[in-house]
């Protein structure tokens, strides 16, 4: 029988980036059923951690530092590790992810009671104490060497955008969405996996999953208290509102992107191709744009003159 895990990650002694490596490691060891993160999420040095919570449907739990320069998050792992051990039978691995030896007593303690620990952090920093208490150590802090090193300018690889549209036309209708055709992203990553298992978003030159559907604007994001949805950008209702703009208000210089911006946000901004689009984002969009219908140049939009 495969071992049940409950892994507990220490957001304020780990980084986001060994998150990979961690979920590899553990999808050979057994199933992991308890998948928390814990830390001062209104920090500005956590921030980083939202997109990766979403990816790996992680419950973030949010534990206040009330001391400055004193990291809680360490006692709070410590209680819940302590109630799993006593409350959840089903339960007989433990997976700690931190650099921190201060658990070096509560992995001696699950070990001598028979349970297996995987421990997971940066070898540069855990003292020796600590991953030599742990059924098995692992060093991620090559997993956040590699992940430093991407190449976020170049990749040769061929967008699936099919596959990613399939994805998330399947999840779109599922309870725990948005609506407004959005699918929740740790949704669409499982989906994914199915549907294209070769697709990694590292081969675009993106950290996580979060930042690749950010990276193109074929797609949308939208938040909502740290959890993120993404659907497909409605192209079509873009380019016929920009057309009806460039009509009705004609410039034979071509007009200004920022202020077509502006314009369209004025006269579409309740249509639902807008609902959830920034003017920060509806220059992008706009400054993206291919078709043979729109000359696009500095920083300017007109009608091809064949249109």
């Amino acid at each position: 029988m495969a071992q049940q895990v409950a892994l507990l990650i220490d957001a304020e002694n780990i980084s986001y980036k060994s998150i990979p490596l961690i979920f590899n490691k553990l999808s050979t060891l057994g199933t992991v059923g308890i998948k928390r993160v814990y830390g001062d999420f209104s920090s500005d040095t956590l921030k980083s951690w939202s997109d990766t919570n979403n990816e790996y449907s992680l419950n973030a739990i949010h534990q206040p530092n009330y001391v400055s320069g004193k990291n809680t998050a360490d006692i709070r792992i410590t209680m819940d590790t302590m109630s799993l051990f006593f409350e959840n039978p089903n339960i007989n691995a433990f997976a700690l992810a931190s650099s921190d030896s201060d658990f070096t007593p509560l992995v001696q303690y699950l070990t001598e009671k028979g349970y297996a620990v995987y421990g997971f952090g940066d070898g540069n920093k855990t003292k020796n104490c600590f991953a030599n208490a742990c059924s098995q150590f692992f060093d991620v802090s090559q997993q956040i060497t590699n992940d430093e090193n991407i190449d976020i300018t170049s990749s040769s690889k061929k967008v699936p955008f099919t596959d990613i549209f399939k994805a998330i036309e399947i999840c779109k209708s599922r309870k725990n969405n948005l609506g407004d055709g959005f699918a929740y992203l740790g949704e669409v990553s499982s989906e994914l996996k199915n549907i294209n298992p070769n697709f990694k978003y590292k081969d675009f030159g993106c950290s996580t999953l979060g930042k690749f559907f950010e990276k193109y604007p074929e797609f949308e994001t939208h938040t909502i208290k740290s959890s993120k949805y993404i659907r497909k950008f409605d192209y079509p209702a873009l380019l016929t509102s920009l057309e009806y703009l460039l009509i009705a208000f004609p410039n034979k210089k071509g007009t200004d992107i920022k202020t077509l911006a502006i314009k369209m946000k004025e006269t579409f901004g309740s249509e639902p191709f807008l609902q959830y689009c920034t003017e920060e984002d509806l220059i992008k969009r706009l400054q993206s744009i291919t078709n043979k219908n729109f000359i696009i140049e500095n920083n300017t939009i007109k009608l091809s003159t064949s249109n």
